[in-house]
Order: C-alpha cells, then structure tokens, then sequence
C-alpha cells in the first residue's frame, strides 16, 4: 500500500516537472543548471511532502520550493570562485598537486608543524601503532583499516555503540602523542 501511495505522490509531482522548468527557465539559461535545478525541486518536494497541509495547493507549494532552490543555488553558487577567460587563463594556472610522474615518496609530511620525509612518518606511525594498547590497536584498525562504521565496529570490538567515537578519539590522540614523541618533535628547541 506504501509503495502505491509513494507511485502516486511522486507522478503527481513528476506532472508539475514543466511547470516548475517554465517558472525556474525565467531565472536561468545555463541548460544542465536548469535541470539540475528541476530534479533537486522534485526532489525536496518528495522529501517533505508530508509538511503539506492541503493537496490542493501543490502546485503554489512546489512553485515556492523551486525560488528556495533557485536561491539556494545562487547562494553556493557566490561562495564559489570564477573564472573568467576560458582555456587561456586555465593554461597559466599550475596546479598545487604532484605531477603524475612524480613519486610520492618525494613529498614531506608536516606534524606539528614541522616537515618531516614521507617514509619516516609513516616508519614512525607504524612502530607507534604496534607499541599501542590492543584494544586502541583493534578499534583504530576496525575502523579505519576495516573501513567500518561505529555500529559495526561497537559490534566487532565488544563497545557499545555510543563509545566508539570516545575510544577512537582517545586511540588518535595516543597515536599522534607517540609519533611525535618518536619523532622527537617535543625534543627539539
């Protein structure tokens, strides 16, 4: 019965998709914008489409998402830098990141703001990380090496889920508190 329910609602809405283009087209020219601009319409209307009290006035309700979406996206849009000039000004920008070719051994790595090579921090994170109690050592790797969520990791180590995030910001900070000391960033002055 849901699902039918859901069918109909959103065929009603996918039947204002011209209306909403016609009133959204007035405001932009850019046609992959428009139609971006359309769906995220339809699709905040579905969203919230039981914060509508009376269904005979969905058109009027759809008409005032698509300004709040327009809006919005005029909004993300002024945050966003431009450029201006083509392919002319792209070919004078240099990029920040390594070239391909390159290795990325090469590169350093800052901790506390000093630069440190690449292989001895990651020498320095590895010996840290076996040096570690093994419960920080279980839920550190759970969930970064076993790429889980807290659920799954309150599962897996015995926590409840709630604690997880406290014994993983609590396990983060023993590991950098040892790198550094590793490293003798607390030594040097």
């Amino acid at each position: 019965m849901e699902i039918r329910e859901r069918r109909w609602a959103w065929d009603e809405l996918e039947a204002l998709r011209p209306r909403v283009r016609r009133r959204l087209a007035r405001r932009c020219r850019d046609e992959s914008e428009l139609d971006d601009l359309v769906q995220e319409t339809l699709m905040r209307a579905a969203r919230y489409r039981g914060s509508l009290t009376d269904p005979g006035r969905l058109g009027s309700w759809v008409a005032s998402i698509a300004g709040n979406v327009f809006h919005d996206h005029l909004q993300r849009e002024g945050r966003l830098p431009r450029v201006e000039g083509g392919e002319a000004v792209l070919q004078q920008v240099e990029g920040r990141e390594h070239a391909p070719h390159e290795s990325d051994a090469a590169l350093d790595l800052v901790v506390a703001g000093d630069a440190y090579a690449r292989e001895s921090v990651l020498n320095a994170m590895w010996s840290s990380f076996a040096d570690l109690r093994p419960d920080d050592r279980r839920v550190l790797a759970d969930y970064y090496g076993g790429e889980m969520s807290c659920k799954e990791t309150a599962r897996r180590t015995g926590i409840a889920p709630e604690l997880v995030k406290v014994r993983l910001f609590r396990a983060r900070k023993r590991l950098r508190s040892a790198v550094t000391t590793s490293l003798g960033v607390g030594a040097r002055a």
